[in-house]
């Protein structure tokens, strides 16, 4: 009976997506009188465009959604004068012979530039629970394949070459610096936080501090694509509701994810400087 209801969802869920195309289909052809079998391909040529700008260059949510539509809008155009248009006296048939060959043309574009992965926007939102189901929501790169190396997590979501010369924040004698003391002692250190947190009899001691509060002047500064703020449910909440009794602000910056202190350095000593120049006027 279990297998018999699988089948069931498997599929209503295949006719699901069966029925959306065959909807998509018609719409545009209602629209434009063309059978545009590309039509999902143009829309995810497009969704990796605007992944590209939000996680390799640092534009915000909206102003990338704006000019995705605006690349959208003139690709489109583009593609409708240079290819449908002059093909559309020759027949119906070529037309729609032209758009299998655009959807293949796509799909190879978006393989060779972003290689065919799946992709997170880097956009975090609070998790329900400190579950593997709720954990899985995460990006790769923080929730990683059993069966992969950390090398090959991380490498689908590596940035080119090009954005690699470009970047500023973090210099090659910096990171240099991290690679050779990380040679020097290895990353167990790092790894063992993690492993002491899931680990209850390791975290005991902890306990002592349970209900403790922070009574001085603090402030929390992350990163807005930090996926650390929100790993744990309800955690910022109760540092702000319960745990910080003068908390003076919390801040997560665009631009920036798990190292704000070097991704907006400017921002972060601005915040820090007012914090504490505000202290010497209560003072």
């Amino acid at each position: 009976m279990t297998q018999f209801f699988q089948y069931i969802v498997v599929g209503l869920a295949n006719g699901g997506v069966y029925a959306t195309l065959a909807l998509a289909l018609v719409l545009i052809h209602r629209a434009t009188g063309i059978v545009n079998f590309a039509q999902g391909e143009m829309g995810m040529f497009c969704t990796y465009i605007c992944w590209a700008l939000i996680t390799h260059h640092g534009i915000p949510y909206w102003g990338a959604f704006f000019i995705t539509l605006l690349i959208a809008f003139v690709g489109g155009a583009a593609t409708y004068k240079a290819i449908i248009q002059p093909l559309s006296r020759t027949g119906e048939l070529t037309v729609v012979m032209a758009t299998i060959a655009l959807l293949i043309i796509l799909n190879g574009l978006v393989g060779w530039i972003w290689a065919p992965d799946v992709k997170f926007l880097d956009n975090p939102f609070p998790l329900k629970a400190f579950s593997a189901t709720e954990l899985a929501k995460m990006p790769r790169y923080y929730i990683m394949d059993l069966d992969k190396t950390m090398p090959e997590n991380v490498a689908p979501d590596m940035p080119t070459p090009e954005e690699i010369a470009a970047n500023t924040w973090l210099t090659d004698e910096e990171l240099r610096v991290y690679s050779s003391e990380f040679g020097r002692t290895s990353f167990q250190g790092g790894l063992n936080s993690y492993r002491l947190q899931t680990d209850p009899s390791f975290s005991a001691e902890l306990r002592l501090y349970s209900g403790a509060t922070i009574d001085v002047p603090s402030m929390f500064i992350s990163g807005k694509s930090d996926w650390g703020a929100f790993q744990r449910a309800g955690r910022l909440e109760a540092m702000r509701d319960k745990m910080c009794t003068d908390l003076r602000g919390i801040h997560l910056l665009d631009g920036a994810g798990h190292w704000v202190q070097q991704e907006q350095p400017e921002v972060v000593v601005k915040l820090l400087t007012e914090f504490l120049q505000g202290q010497n006027r209560v003072g």
